[in-house]
């Protein structure tokens, strides 16, 4: 039996992105967060703006899925 994850759709990541990063700005020399999401990956792709990213770049067919090339979206969140 399959058991539904309860965290989806809450916002969850988006906050531990808000907290990693302010981590990552106090902490490190990291000047960037990126996040490389398949064109098709509508959920990691809402994840990526609404943590801020901006897309910057796509590798076009950068995987087949399904029977389907895919290009690779890239955003950066600025630190």
């Amino acid at each position: 039996m399959a058991v539904a994850c309860c965290a989806h759709g809450n916002g969850i990541i988006v906050k531990i992105i808000a907290q990693l990063s302010s981590y990552l700005l106090a902490n490190t020399e990291a000047k960037i967060i990126e996040f490389r999401c398949l064109e098709n990956n509508t959920a990691s792709i809402s994840v990526a703006k609404k943590s801020g990213a901006e897309f910057v770049d796509l590798i076009p067919n950068y995987m087949n899925t399904d029977n389907e090339n895919q290009d690779l979206h890239i955003y950066q969140l600025q630190l």
